[in-house]
Parts: C-alpha cells; structure tokens; sequence
C-alpha cells in the first residue's frame, strides 16, 4: 500500500518542478507511475502501451512545468492526462484497423474474373517504393513478417505508439496509391 502524502507535500513537488528541480519532479513520477501505469493499462489493456503511455504524461509535465498550478490538484491533472492519452491511442488502433477493413473491402470488390496480374504486383511495390524509409520498414515488417507492434517497437527501438502511427500512414498512402494507379 502506498503510504499517505500530504496534500502539502504534493504542493511542494509541484512549485519544486515550476522551479526546475528534478529531484521533485522524481518524487512525483515514484509516487504516481505505479498508479498511472495501472490506469492506462485498464483502458490499452497492453502493459508495453501503458508503460508509454505513463511515460508520455510524465514528459508532458516536464515540458509543460511553468504551467502548472500548485493550488489545483495535480493528482487530477495526471490522471486527465493520462486518460486522454490512453484514449488517443485506442482512437488511433480504431482508425486502423477501419483502413485495413476498407483496403479489404476495396480489393474484395474487384470482380472475381480479374487476376491479379504483374501490372497489380508491380503497382504494389512501386507503392511500397515510395514510402519513407522507416515507414516501409515498419510496414513490412508488421504485414509481411508478421510482428506485432511491441516487437516492432523494439526492434527498432521506438515507441508502440509510433509504430501505430506509421502503419496507419502507410496503410493511408498505399490505399490511395494503389486506387489512382490500378488500371481501369
């Protein structure tokens, strides 16, 4: 059990932190994480996520410092923070998943007679070609060898969340790329 803090001491953590002081800023990240972590984790339901997630509040305090206010309760704000950004990300998997689901509708709507000729392979990796070089790496790496985000993440030692967002990218370019490109 996490021993009491006074609400005075969470008022000098916060004016220690307006001030610059790390070692404030670290009482507050020691006495906060577990339970942030726990938060985000019940709304992303992936430790890997939340652990980002807890990791992006506490750099959004930090970058944001001489906003803070000492006379509001910055267990509130944490928890806010942390809270929207656990949604943004669910929000972000949500519009993914719906451009794989549209990129599958669109070449299932192709009529059946139609092969799926060089002229089609040759437009996919010229699409693949003209993605940034992270992006494609990413991409391939999650659609053609099929490793999830977290292995992605750090194998290229980047966060989760970024790997979302370059699929989600990709997936948007590639769809349009190929939809102007097929033949009639």
């Amino acid at each position: 059990m996490k021993p009491s803090t006074p609400h005075n001491e969470l008022s000098d953590w916060v004016l220690g932190i307006v001030a610059g002081e790390t070692r404030s800023f670290r009482h507050l990240y020691d006495y906060f994480h577990r339970d942030l972590f726990r938060f985000a984790q019940h709304i992303v339901k992936s430790e890997q996520l939340a652990e980002d997630i807890v990791h992006d509040v506490f750099v959004r305090v930090w970058e944001n410092r001489l906003k803070l206010d000492n006379s509001l309760s910055i267990k509130s704000f944490l928890f806010t923070i942390c809270r929207n950004l656990s949604l943004n990300v669910l929000e972000k998997a949500a519009t993914e998943a719906r451009i794989h689901d549209e990129i599958l509708r669109y070449f299932s709507e192709l009529p059946v007679e139609v092969p799926l000729t060089d002229d089609y392979e040759k437009i996919a990796q010229e699409a693949l070609t003209q993605l940034p070089p992270q992006r494609r790496q990413v991409f391939e790496l999650a659609k053609i060898e099929g490793l999830s985000y977290q292995q992605i993440a750090q194998k290229l030692n980047i966060s989760p969340g970024t790997v979302s967002d370059h699929i989600v990218k990709a997936n948007r370019f590639l769809r349009e790329y190929v939809k102007n490109n097929l033949p009639e």
